[in-house]
């Protein structure tokens, strides 16, 4: 990196509870934060710490270029509902907080996410895997224990590539 020079990082965050959050650099660096717990995050305080914890990694608010997270959808009748838009709701407030670009996006549609990745705009769980495993090689998509690929870890990292994607002109 030339003197003077700032590594910008875009942030893809998949707010439930088994969600993680991907901060990806220009050169394609990623930033992993997820619970350590099967069950998802243990609190809000753990999801704070990781927040905190990608802020300091990444160089501070000012290296960040943009946060994506993902839009819940509120559908009749769905248990947990207002949990789901709950959380999303507390990584939208810490980024708005921070001054920083935020955008929430759906996964589907033609101004969803997964397009904006360059997939099918109706491109599905396998076909977001198959992208990340292409375009991120080094990111671990199933760390520690886990025997399959972690949802929420693909899905943000997917959404860190579009946000980069998108802002590069990309798209």
């Amino acid at each position: 990196m030339a003197w003077g020079c700032v590594m910008k990082w875009w942030v893809g965050i998949d707010p439930g509870r088994r969600g993680a959050m991907v901060a990806l650099s220009s050169d394609l660096d990623a930033l992993v934060y997820r619970s350590r717990l099967s069950a998802g995050w243990a609190s809000d305080h753990e999801r704070l710490d990781a927040w905190r914890s990608m802020l300091e990694d990444v160089g501070g608010s000012a290296s960040v270029a943009a946060v994506w997270v993902e839009l819940q959808q509120v559908r009749g009748q769905q248990q947990g509902q207002a949990r789901h838009v709950r959380e999303a709701g507390l990584w939208c407030g810490w980024a708005l907080a921070y001054g920083l670009h935020l955008e929430e996006r759906r996964p589907h549609g033609g101004d969803g996410w997964r397009a904006a990745a360059g997939m099918r705009s109706s491109a599905g769980k396998a076909e977001t895997l198959a992208l990340v495993e292409a375009r991120l090689p080094q990111l671990d998509t199933a760390p520690g224990r886990l025997r399959a690929p972690h949802d929420g870890l693909v899905d943000a990292a997917a959404m860190a590539y579009a946000a980069l994607r998108v802002q590069s002109g990309v798209v």
